[in-house]
């Protein structure tokens, strides 16, 4: 019993908060149409799964300026699809909604950012990373084998063509090649979401978005740290002043949590590794 209420109390806060947020942003989206203001700016939210996007991206809704599109928007080909429409047409949409300015996170066109900001006027992005076993240990508990076949189906676009094919094929060989597990096990299933990290994580180099100065690299832990002062910095490289009333959401410091050895086989794990030590010199560099 005494352990059951602490968890009621806390599932009975989150429910309310919950509830609560729902409400906020019904409020937000009516004040928004009666003003009929249209975005003044954008910023992007782009990275791997399980990276903290979602929770950047809740910071920025609790903020009742802004109109926000997620990964299943009005900006996606189909309500159950991730897929962007046509640039043209995103940029039509997000000039034409009410809202003072527009925040958007998309994972799958994040290798797209130049892209998206130069089709969008005064915008700016902010690429999230995350430790990858901090990352893939949250894959597991989520997707676990099921990942694949998940952003297969909200990944592929209107002509059933599915952009990642490829990269799954190649990760699914070097996994094979690579791990001490068998396929389908949960060591496998280590590797191959490591593997698929370091992918989504490469681009944000491969694709120079390292050389773009309207490109924020944002590591998971500082975010937690200093919550209000990054969505700040967003907003105001957009021209827009701090938000003077935010929704409040419940966020904090959490301290990286030691790697564990053998958490990945040794040749993915130096994979990661190598890529995390660009992501943090490349941040640090910036700052």
């Amino acid at each position: 019993m005494t352990v059951a209420l602490p968890r009621l109390s806390s599932y009975v806060r989150d429910r309310v908060s919950s509830v609560s947020f729902r409400a906020f942003e019904g409020a937000k989206r009516r004040v928004h149409s009666l003003t009929a203001v249209h975005p003044q700016g954008t910023v992007f939210i782009f990275g791997c799964q399980r990276s903290g996007t979602t929770h950047l991206e809740r910071l920025f809704r609790s903020d009742p300026r802004s109109v926000v599109f997620g990964e299943f928007s009005a900006l996606s080909i189909d309500a159950s699809k991730t897929v962007w429409r046509p640039l043209d047409e995103l940029r039509h949409h997000i000039e034409t909604s009410d809202g003072v300015y527009a925040v958007v996170r998309s994972l799958l066109a994040s290798h797209r950012a130049k892209e998206a900001l130069d089709a969008m006027p005064n915008s700016v992005a902010v690429w999230v990373y995350r430790d990858p076993q901090e990352v893939v240990s949250s894959m597991m508990r989520k997707w676990s084998a099921g990942f694949e076949e998940i952003s297969r189906r909200v990944e592929t676009d209107d002509r059933a063509i599915w952009e990642l094919e490829e990269l799954w094929e190649k990760l699914n060989a070097d996994a094979t090649r690579l791990s001490a597990g068998e396929p389908g096990s949960e060591a496998y299933l280590r590797d191959l979401f490591g593997l698929f990290w370091a992918s989504r994580n490469i681009a944000f180099f491969d694709n120079g978005l390292d050389r773009d100065g309207r490109i924020t690299l944002l590591d998971y832990r500082n975010l937690l740290s200093h919550p209000g002062n990054q969505v700040n910095a967003l907003i105001g490289a957009i021209g827009l002043a701090p938000s003077t009333i935010r929704f409040p959401l419940k966020t904090g410091r959490v301290n990286a949590k030691p790697a564990k050895s053998g958490f990945f086989s040794p040749e993915v794990a130096e994979r990661c590794d190598s890529v995390l030590v660009r992501l943090r010199d490349a941040e640090a560099t910036v700052q």
